[in-house]
């Protein structure tokens, strides 16, 4: 997105949610796929987008509060309260379950600092059969540090061949 652009979302939850699903529904008429259920890639693609705004996008705080409630609003998305991120720090959880392959689902966990708004981590979790008929669980994060306007340069991994 623009400057132009992310200085345009919308702060009310009506307003952008409609924005959203505007921007949704474009983006799925220039690529028609027959092969897939409108109605589920837009709900997905909207989850998707809330959750843009809330940790990738310098959107404006009231924009985030929308876009925490619009995911509050959505069916499937329960509020577990309090909960620790993988880093100890502690939040208000959000949850929802998201298929990834044919009846192959996983559990997605935002954990969100209530004081300030801001995503602490997204903790996804898969369960799956192991060939001795054990089930293990397999669990991927990503915790946010520090989310914010910077003027230094990021420190990259150095080069390996």
């Amino acid at each position: 997105m623009t400057w132009k652009e992310v200085r345009a979302i919308p702060s009310e939850p009506d307003k952008l949610r409609s924005y959203l699903e505007e921007r949704i529904a474009r983006r799925l008429t220039a690529d028609p796929d027959p092969g897939y259920d409108v109605a589920e890639v837009t709900a997905y693609t909207l989850v998707q987008a809330c959750k843009d705004i809330i940790s990738r996008l310098p959107a404006s705080p009231e924009a985030r509060a929308s876009a925490y409630r619009i995911l509050a609003s959505l069916p499937g998305i329960q509020a577990e309260g309090e909960m620790t991120d993988p880093l100890g720090r502690r939040g208000q959880a959000l949850s929802y379950q998201e298929e990834i392959e044919p009846d192959l689902f996983t559990q997605v966990r935002l954990v969100v600092d209530p004081s300030t708004g801001l995503l602490l981590a997204e903790v996804r979790t898969n369960t799956t059969k192991l060939a001795n008929g054990r089930q293990a669980e397999l669990r991927v994060s990503t915790s946010y540090q520090a989310i914010g306007w910077t003027d230094e340069r990021p420190q990259l991994p150095t080069h390996r061949d």
